[in-house]
C-alpha cells in the first residue's frame, strides 16, 4: 500500500481492522498519535533573574536576585536590563532561618553560660572555669574544639572580644570572634612573662575531621579530604614605638620602669589591634590530633627593641572559596591565608625591613559565561606612612 494503514491492517471508523478482519474497539490514544511530541508546550517558568529584571524595569530601581545571594556575593538586576554582581573577600552575611542577616560579631551570653556572636559562623566561647572548651567551632556537622592550658576566669566582654585576664602572671588571653572564625590572642605584658611562657600547648579535639598540613597551611579536613577549617600562621607583634623607648633624655632604668608601667596599663583589647608601626615576627606552630603547639620567637621576645605588651595570635577560620593573603619578602614560604593582621603593599612601615604584596580571591561563579561590561575593585585603607591598603575588599561586575 502507498498510504493509509500499514500492510496487513485496514482502518475503520474509530478503530483499526486487522488483516484477520477483526476491528479494535478502542481508538488510538493521544500518545499513540504522537500528540505529546507535536503539540506546543507552554512558556517556561520565569527565572529568578528574569523576575528581578522585570521588577527593576517596572520600579526603575535595582532589585536583588534572591536566589544568587551567598555569604559573600549579591547579584542585582538593573533598570536598564543589565546586572551587577558584588563580591566580597570576606563573609558579610550569614543564614538566619530562611533569610540572611548581616554579620554581627558582638558576643552575647547564652542560657548555658557560653558566649556566642549575634550573627556569625557557629562559634561558642567558654564562660569561664575549668570544664568545657575555650572555643568550640562547628561547621556542616563537624566541630573543632580548643581548650585552654590554664584555668579560665569569668571573661570580660568587649564587643567581639572575650578577655580572660591573668591566666598566667602578666598574661591575658583574648579570644576575638571573626565573621568566619576566631583568633586566640595571648597578650603578654612583660619580657619576663614572655620568657616564662616557653612552648604553649593548647589541647584540641575534633569531630569528623583529620589534620592535614600542606605547603605551610594546616587544615582540618573531612573524610573526603575537603577542608572545613584552616589554621593560619601565628603572628607576634609588639606595641609599636613608645616615648620611653625613643626619648634621649630618659635613663635606661627609668625607661625600663616606664615601659613596664605602660605595658601593664595597656587595655588587652587595644593590644590585639596592631599599631601601624608594630614590629612583627612569626611563631612556630604545629597541629596534631590532640594538641595545638605554639612556640614563640625567643629572639623577638628578648630583643631590646621589642615594646611590650606583645601579642601571639594563632587564628582559625572556615575554609571557603574567597579570602586574602600576603606575601612577605622575608618569609616567602609562610602562608598568611585569611590572616587577621592588616594587609599592605610596599614597605611594611619600614620596621621589619620587608616588602609586602597582598592578594585577594573572589567567588566569580555568578558571572561565569556572562559578557562583562565593567569591573571595579575597592579596598579599605588604614592609615600608614603611605596609606597602604587595609583588610576589607570588594569587587563588582557589571554584565549583561
Amino acid at each position: 500500500m502507498l498510504g493509509g494503514a500499514p500492510a496487513g491492517a485496514v482502518e475503520g471508523d474509530g478503530g483499526v481492522e486487522t488483516s484477520a478482519g477483526e476491528a479494535s474497539a478502542l481508538p488510538a490514544d493521544e500518545a499513540s498519535k504522537g500528540k505529546a511530541f507535536w503539540e506546543d508546550d507552554g512558556p517556561p517558568a520565569a527565572s529568578a533573574e528574569l523576575r528581578a529584571s522585570r521588577k527593576a524595569v517596572e520600579t526603575k530601581q535595582r532589585v536583588e536576585v534572591q536566589g544568587l545571594t551567598s555569604e559573600t556575593n549579591q547579584v542585582f538586576a538593573n533598570p536598564d536590563g543589565t546586572f551587577t554582581a558584588e563580591s566580597s573577600a570576606g563573609v558579610e552575611r550569614v543564614r538566619k532561618g530562611d533569610g540572611w542577616a548581616p554579620v554581627d560579631t558582638t558576643l552575647v551570653q547564652q542560657s548555658d553560660g557560653t558566649l556566642a556572636p549575634r550573627s556569625a559562623h557557629d562559634v561558642a566561647l567558654s564562660g569561664g572555669g575549668q570544664e568545657g572548651p575555650l572555643v568550640r567551632f562547628e561547621r556542616d556537622g563537624r566541630a573543632y574544639e580548643v581548650f585552654s592550658p590554664w584555668p579560665l576566669p569569668e571573661p570580660v566582654l568587649d564587643g567581639s572580644h572575650a578577655v580572660y585576664k591573668a591566666v598566667r602572671p602578666e598574661v591575658d588571653l583574648v579570644v576575638q570572634v571573626l565573621p568566619d572564625g576566631f583568633t586566640q590572642n595571648l597578650v603578654v605584658h612583660t619580657p619576663e612573662a614572655a620568657a616564662a611562657l616557653g612552648t604553649i600547648n593548647y589541647p584540641v579535639r575534633t569531630d569528623g575531621l583529620q589534620v592535614r598540613t600542606e605547603d605551610g597551611v594546616t587544615a582540618l579536613v573531612d573524610d573526603g579530604g575537603r577542608p572545613t577549617f584552616i589554621s593560619g600562621s601565628p603572628l607576634m607583634w609588639d606595641s609599636g614605638p613608645s616615648d620611653a623607648a625613643t626619648s634621649n633624655t630618659t635613663t635606661a632604668r627609668s625607661a625600663a620602669a616606664s615601659s613596664a608601667e605602660t605595658a601593664e596599663a595597656v587595655d588587652p583589647v587595644d593590644a590585639v589591634t596592631p599599631h601601624a608601626q608594630s614590629r612583627t615576627a612569626l611563631a612556630d606552630v604545629s597541629l596534631a590530633a590532640d594538641k595545638l603547639t605554639v612556640v614563640p620567637d625567643q629572639n623577638f621576645i628578648a630583643d631590646p627593641g621589642t615594646s611590650y605588651p606583645i601579642v601571639i595570635d594563632p587564628p582559625t577560620v572556615s575554609a571557603k572559596l574567597v579570602g586574602w593573603t600576603s606575601l612577605w619578602s622575608n618569609s616567602p614560604g609562610t602562608s598568611f591565608w585569611n590572616t587577621s593582621h592588616a594587609l599592605g603593599v610596599g614597605y611594611d612601615a619600614y620596621v621589619d625591613n620587608k616588602k609586602v604584596r597582598s592578594l585577594f580571591q573572589f567567588d566569580t561563579r555568578a558571572v561565569a559565561g556572562k559578557k562583562i561590561l565593567n569591573a571595579d575593585f575597592s579596598a579599605y585603607e588604614t592609615p600608614s606612612a603611605y596609606r597602604s591598603a587595609g583588610l576589607i575588599s570588594r569587587t563588582g561586575f557589571l554584565f549583561g
